[in-house]
């Protein structure tokens, strides 16, 4: 089962719901955001995001190959493919 958590990760599950794997995971940074800014101000601002780190993944999805595709809630809307290899 593929998880986009909302606040800064996406997790992949077992069948028995165990964690394979928590990708993109900037819990702390994206968390301290929000205590500093009173809000989530990164979700705005496109310099304080990182590759390879999520910030807001909302919804996620296989496609045919097994790539996985994480669709983010931030500003100007985020699509990050990650290709299985």
């Amino acid at each position: 089962m593929l998880v986009p958590e909302l606040v800064a990760r996406v997790s992949l599950l077992d069948r028995d719901h165990n964690t394979i794997v928590t990708l993109g995971d900037d819990r702390e940074r994206v968390l301290q955001d929000k205590q500093d800014s009173k809000g989530f101000s990164i979700r705005t601002d496109e310099t304080k995001w990182q590759q390879g780190k999520f910030v807001h993944p909302h919804d996620a999805c296989f496609d045919l190959e097994d790539n996985l595709y994480v669709a983010e809630w931030v500003s100007t809307g985020r699509i990050t493919k990650l290709s299985r290899v």
